[in-house]
């Protein structure tokens, strides 16, 4: 399961600030239910809701609704959700056309009630008893989506190469401090048995009629490549998998996975990307990089970030031109 907790940097060290795309809500997390208000308890009975400490934060909804639908797993997908540091937004919607949409920050069960603590309310918190309320759920940052964005290579002449570098690191939370720091990423898939692994691999090999396999890749370097005398070489690789960490006993607190710091290296996922221009003529190309996690297995992969690059190849440079007649 992706975390909204990776961070994405360029080869200068700059932040890319790639969008987090979070997974459809389904489920007990999708359910919708209906009430009917209640403004003068706090222990709402079946089928009841009140906003009687609203001003206080505070809403109240009986664990079944108006149809007699238990709300107990949606509670449930609530608790885990806040504590991966989801955004989670409940939507009031009653009569004549009001909304109220308030952001929980807390949940909490006893006695048949459901009591949810609220950090902003927004729209009107004036309803009247007996009133029909609808409800539904909004996310943002559900754990489980991706990542998205782009890198442009700097222009490349014919006969040249570019690379670009992708450098990845994880927020955590230490378990003995509390403090937040950074590191190299843990897979998410805590219970796999296999070997944790991470996965590069190209969603297209060409660009309209063009083969672009040879000239956007992610690469290798070979240290005293004996083809090249022992200087090193550059080996392009269409997949490669790159070993993460595994720790069973990582666990989300407030939105951070909190893991030891003295178990996490402070360096970071390095993804080697090039263009080689050849002796193409100019054209603009592109070509779509998909980082995901193998852990469960090479069949049940599920994405980290899908990365869009755009490498444009201009004429050939002169100078290099000189260079060849020397």
């Amino acid at each position: 399961m992706t975390s909204s907790s990776l961070r994405f940097f360029n080869k200068k060290g700059k932040p890319l600030n790639f969008e987090y795309i979070g997974p459809t809500a389904s489920g007990p997390l999708a359910a919708t239910f209906n009430y009917l208000s209640d403004p003068t308890t706090i222990t709402p009975t079946s089928g009841l809701m009140s906003l009687q400490n609203l001003s206080s934060n505070l809403i109240y909804l009986s664990v079944t609704d108006q149809s007699g639908f238990s709300i107990v797993p949606w509670f449930n997908s609530i608790v885990t959700s806040l504590t991966q540091g989801t955004k989670v937004m409940l939507t009031f919607t009653y009569y004549p056309a009001q909304t109220l949409i308030c952001i929980i920050s807390s949940a909490s069960l006893s006695g048949g009630v459901i009591t949810l603590t609220t950090s902003q309310n927004l729209g009107s918190p004036f309803i009247s008893g007996g009133t029909p309320v609808y409800c539904s759920t909004r996310y943002e940052n559900l754990p489980g989506g991706y990542y998205n964005g782009s890198i442009f290579f700097d222009e490349v002449s014919a006969g040249l190469y570019e690379n670009e570098q992708l450098f990845i690191v994880q927020q955590f939370k230490d378990t003995s401090t509390g403090q937040i720091f950074l590191g190299f990423p843990h897979t998410g898939a805590t219970g796999a048995s296999n070997s944790p692994l991470w996965r590069t691999r190209w969603e297209n090999s060409s660009y309209g009629d063009v083969d672009i396999s040879d000239i956007i890749f992610t690469y290798q370097i070979v240290e005293n490549d004996p083809e090249l005398q022992g200087f090193p070489s550059i080996l392009n690789f269409q997949n490669i998998a790159i070993p993460v960490i595994q720790n069973s006993n990582d666990v989300y607190v407030n939105g951070y996975i909190q893991t030891p710091e003295s178990g996490t290296p402070s360096r970071s996922l390095q993804i080697n990307v090039a263009i080689n221009a050849g002796d193409i003529a100019s054209n603009i190309y592109e070509r779509k990089l998909i980082v995901e996690d193998i852990t469960y297995g090479v069949q049940s992969p599920y994405k980290i970030a899908e990365i869009l690059f755009y490498g444009q190849i201009v004429g050939e440079d002169s100078r290099l031109d000189v260079l060849h007649k020397i």
